[in-house]
Order: C-alpha cells, then sequence, then structure tokens
C-alpha cells in the first residue's frame, strides 16, 4: 500500500515539474477566415 502511494505521489509531483517544459505548437492551416480567427484566439490562450 505504501508503495502505491508513494509512485503516485512521485507521478504527480514529476508531472507538474516536467509538464511546464514540453513545448506545443499549433500550425494554422485554416482556408477560411472563420478558422483562421479560430486557430488565433486558441493560440492567444
Amino acid at each position: 500500500m505504501k508503495k502505491a502511494l508513494l509512485m503516485t505521489l512521485f507521478l504527480i509531483v514529476s508531472y507538474y515539474v516536467f509538464a511546464q517544459d514540453i513545448p506545443i505548437v499549433i500550425v494554422n492551416r485554416a482556408e477560411d477566415s472563420n478558422g483562421r480567427i479560430l486557430v488565433t484566439k486558441f493560440r492567444d490562450l
């Protein structure tokens, strides 16, 4: 039981430490103006 709790705690801590370091790239391939606006708003968030 202690091993499972420690493993869960380790996974949660490692998630918060390393999740901020992964870059995400949003590629805009929209052909209409509504799609471009939607992707731009999503990228800005």
